[in-house]
């Protein structure tokens, strides 16, 4: 974590930076924003160590970042006009950052220069601006270290660059996601200032609000093998009109009981967060039954139908079957029907020819149906 507490600096009487507090956690993005002469250059120096606070303390990781080697592994910082040795080109740089950074990616620093066409035995002073901006970004990703400090990345830079720049950024993401999102692609594009924004008190409790709420798998089945239980969902933030930020989310469980707790958790943190909460109806929780005579009946009419066993699944979604139940708690009930894929996506889509084989397989069920006793 850094921490800045109560630091001041102050150049000729004029005071630049004025009685700053502020807690950083590990593993998030934390951005500066104010107009030209804010103070946040000077703020990012008195961070990284170049620059003495004249009042108020700075520790990362609990550490004194001022003249203490130790504490200035543990980040990089990008400065605005980023200094490299004199006479040196980006072999020189490399060799020094692998001394000074246990974990400096060696392969990946030489394969970046390859991409953005940067001649590795060329001397920096030589370099445009921009190529400058650019060798200092990968030195910094590939330093490995635990916090990036970054001084206005994409001044000076022409669109190309800055987007290259940008591609960087994504591609550490995309590879970090690589093995449980293979395919993700990530493209980072500037914006345009608006005329307003969410003011900063909202801000600081919208995001710690989403940041906290639980999202995913909850709980998993103890009476089947790998079914997920109970799960929440983060479904949409949306601004809607008379500055009201709407954020929907979903709790699903085949427990009524669970997804009923699960509701309340995320209610108890969107209303820390000083949010209004309301629920809506759902789906009622929908228990399998193993032990169903409706389900026996369709297992043996789909092998006599077929010729192969039935594959029996149970599966954590909302299905109609959860409302009937509601109503009427003494039904017996499945649920099957045609093949289908990417449901609920753009890309849904029906397998034809499993329609007439559903419909075969209904009528066979209905003739078979025991009669109530």
């Amino acid at each position: 974590m850094i921490e800045i507490r109560n630091i001041s600096k102050s150049f000729d009487g004029i005071r630049a930076v004025d009685n700053v507090s502020v807690s950083i956690k590990e593993n998030t993005v934390f951005g500066l924003i104010g107009t030209n002469g804010a103070g946040k250059s000077t703020l990012l120096r008195m961070v990284a160590g170049v620059l003495e606070p004249d009042e108020g303390e700075l520790a990362i990781d609990g550490l004194a970042v001022l003249n203490n080697v130790e504490a200035k592994r543990k980040f990089y910082f990008i400065a605005d006009e980023p200094y490299f040795f004199a006479n040196s080109n980006a072999m020189d740089m490399q060799k020094y950052l692998s001394s000074v950074y246990p974990e400096f990616m060696t392969e990946d620093f030489y394969s970046y220069l390859i991409n953005f066409g940067l001649d590795k035995r060329r001397k920096v002073n030589t370099y445009s601006k921009g190529m400058k901006k650019q060798l200092a970004l990968i030195c910094g990703i590939c330093s490995n270290a635990k916090y990036l400090l970054c001084d206005e990345t994409f001044d000076g830079l022409d669109p190309v660059m800055r987007q290259g720049i940008k591609s960087i950024f994504a591609s550490e993401m995309e590879d970090e996601l690589s093995v449980v999102e293979p395919d993700l692609k990530l493209i980072l594009e500037s914006e345009t200032p608006r005329q307003t924004a969410i003011d900063q008190d909202t801000t600081d409790r919208l995001l710690k609000a989403l940041y906290a709420a639980p999202h995913g798998v909850y709980a998993m089945s103890q009476d089947i093998p790998g079914l997920v239980e109970t799960s929440t969902n983060l479904a949409s933030v949306k601004m809607k009109p008379d500055h009201i930020i709407r954020i929907e989310t979903s709790q699903r469980s085949s427990i009524l009981s669970a997804r009923n707790d699960m509701a309340n958790t995320v209610r108890a943190v969107f209303r820390l967060a000083g949010a209004e909460v309301t629920f809506g109806e759902g789906y009622p929780g929908w228990k399998p039954n193993p032990h169903s005579s409706i389900l026996e009946v369709a297992a043996e009419s789909y092998k006599r139908l077929f010729g192969v066993e039935a594959k029996v699944k149970a599966i954590h979604a909302g299905l109609e079957c959860g409302l009937f139940l509601d109503k009427y708690p003494t039904l017996d009930m499945i649920s099957f029907g045609p093949t289908l894929t990417g449901v609920h996506s753009p890309d849904e889509r029906m397998l034809i020819p499993t329609v007439e084989k559903f419909w075969k397989h209904l009528l066979d069920i209905l003739v078979h149906v025991p009669a109530k006793k």
